[in-house]
């Protein structure tokens, strides 16, 4: 919405503003005639305050643009804190087991050797 300001200031407009011809299709013409009749307003006031309206209008629209792109990243930002907490308990899932197979592999040595010095025992008793 327009500000009361705004509305005061196109109001009062001087003549010393700058000043430019303008072609218009008929019809736009005829409602833009229409639209100030409606409006209590010249002419000249009502393009001036649709005009506005539309910078305005654009303005809010990008800060909306910009919004959603803030509030998807924080989307994003929270799902790659969620994988990267996934991913270090795996990694630390994957840890504890290759210890384990480790201590594992471990004994299974010492489990052949044991077996190979039964072996050479056996072999040198015959």
């Amino acid at each position: 919405m327009l500000s009361t300001t705004v509305l005061l200031y196109y109001s009062y407009m001087a003549r010393t503003d700058p000043q430019f011809n303008l072609r218009l299709p008929q019809l736009l013409k005829n409602r833009i005639d229409e639209a100030a009749q409606t409006n209590t307003r010249s002419i000249n006031s009502e393009i001036v305050a649709r005009l506005e309206k539309s910078f305005e209008e654009g303005a809010s629209q990008i800060v909306n643009n910009l919004s959603e792109m803030l509030n998807q990243t924080r989307e994003n930002m929270l799902k790659t804190i969620e994988l990267q907490d996934f991913y270090k308990q795996a990694v630390a899932n994957f840890q504890e087991k290759a210890v384990i197979l480790e201590a594992e592999m471990s004994e299974m040595l010492k489990l052949k050797n044991r077996y190979q010095m039964a072996v050479e025992l056996l072999e040198s008793d015959k």
